[in-house]
């Protein structure tokens, strides 16, 4: 891990990846090597109902690099440590396996901050341990917005919450950007042509993140040739428009596109950043 030497690891669970995210990356950015620590198969261990992320794992990347410009023009990183690996880990031996594999140097986490096995540790725990091992601990407080007129602490769970209610203003807000949906649509896909138009239809199965409440929805969506790995900023843009996109109660996404010189005949990304709902 030598390539990580003086990182500086910003601390949560970055589902969302929203505003509040955003500014532990910030912070981590001023004091070295920004990078992010998350975990990997948490739900499967605590027996939580499976949901899709908020954030599609292929889009990471590109929100990591729409942060740039805010940490002081450095790359964010991630490391994603497997949940079933560490769980059992003590507050100290965490912070020891961050210090000694990943050559981590500082530590930044929100004042509710919880770690270590059935999460013996908090924000105060953390800033002892890293004091201990030379290590700079930052302890920020919750970010708060009053998008609706009423203060609020930004959460994943609210930008969940927005996107349950199709409130699309709210949660791209909180998030700081449109919110994007990630559809990878195999070859063939259910189509129709009128004219020029082009309309799509996709299941839900093969939507990899999140769902917006079933409605009408105005959209720029991106038509993306696949790359291996799979990421959306290193995919080739075959097209790009504002389309007007309904999702049904049944999960299907329903795409009006006016373009119609694209044959569907091989496998593709399509991405969805969401502008507003239509009544």
């Amino acid at each position: 891990m030598a390539a990580m030497a003086g990182a500086v690891v910003a601390l949560g669970k970055f589902d969302a990846m929203h505003v509040g995210h955003r500014a532990l990356a910030e912070d981590a950015a001023r004091m070295g090597k920004p990078y992010l620590v998350s975990f990997s198969g948490m739900a499967e261990v605590l027996g939580w109902s499976p949901r899709a992320p908020l954030t599609a794992a292929c889009d990471r990347h590109r929100v990591r690099q729409l942060w740039k410009k805010d940490c002081e023009g450095k790359d964010v990183g991630e490391i994603e440590l497997p949940f079933g690996e560490i769980r059992e880990l003590s507050p100290e031996a965490f912070v020891d396996l961050l210090r000694d594999q990943y050559c981590v140097q500082g530590m930044v986490a929100g004042v509710n901050y919880r770690f270590g096995y059935r999460a013996a540790g908090n924000a105060g725990t953390l800033e002892k341990l890293g004091k201990e091992r030379g290590m700079e601990v930052k302890i920020l407080d919750l970010v708060v917005d009053n998008i609706s007129g009423v203060e609020g602490i930004i959460s994943s769970t609210r930008v969940r919450d927005a996107l349950e209610v199709g409130d699309i203003i709210t949660a791209n807000a909180l998030l700081g950007r449109p919110y994007r949906l990630v559809v990878d649509a195999p070859p063939y896909t259910e189509q129709s042509n009128s004219g020029c138009s082009l309309d799509l239809c996709f299941s839900p199965g093969h939507v990899l993140n999140q769902l917006p409440r079933p409605g009408n929805y105005t959209c720029t969506v991106t038509a993306l040739e696949k790359s291996a790995p799979l990421d959306t900023i290193g995919c080739h843009v075959l097209h790009q428009e504002e389309a007007f996109t309904t999702i049904d109660r049944d999960g299907r996404v329903n795409i009006s596109l006016r373009h119609n010189s694209q044959a569907h005949d091989v496998a593709m990304l399509y991405t969805l950043d969401f502008c507003t709902n239509v009544m």
